[in-house]
């Protein structure tokens, strides 16, 4: 198994990567909506601007099912709720919390005309690889 790092490298290289950055006092809604095509995929959150250190959230979009890809894609996702609290709140808030400068976001479109990557096998191997550097999982996530 390849080091979560090494792993992430792979899925730059394999993968249509979108990235962008949240500063404190920006909606969420917007910056998606500008910058994230309607595409399945996985993604990682950081408490750094510009996708260094560590993820301390990970998480997919698009599930498939007999009748095809389910409605909720990358953009839905990252504006769906987080638990019962809307993204954009719960994310100002940990950006509030913490005194971050903001939070970054790294999206890989796993599946496309170049690639047919599950999103949740794309999430399953880099949640394995964070686990085996880490024996833990990102800090947001509480199970997988």
């Amino acid at each position: 198994m390849k080091s979560f790092e090494a792993l992430r490298r792979v899925y730059a290289e394999t993968f249509t990567t979108f990235a962008f950055d949240l500063p404190p006092d920006t909606n969420i809604s917007s910056l998606v909506n500008e910058r994230i095509p309607d595409v399945c995929g996985i993604y990682f959150v950081f408490d750094v601007l510009g996708c260094l250190g560590l993820p301390v959230y990970s998480g997919r979009a698009g599930t498939y099912k007999e009748s095809g890809w389910s409605k909720q894609k990358l953009p839905g996702r990252l504006k769906a709720l987080q638990g019962r609290i809307p993204r954009n709140q719960f994310f100002r808030s940990r950006i509030n919390d913490l005194a971050l400068s903001g939070i970054s976001f790294q999206c890989f479109v796993t599946v496309d005309d170049n690639n047919d990557i599950l999103p949740h096998a794309a999430e399953a191997s880099a949640m394995h690889a964070f686990h085996d550097d880490f024996n833990r999982l990102p800090q947001l996530n509480n199970d997988y």
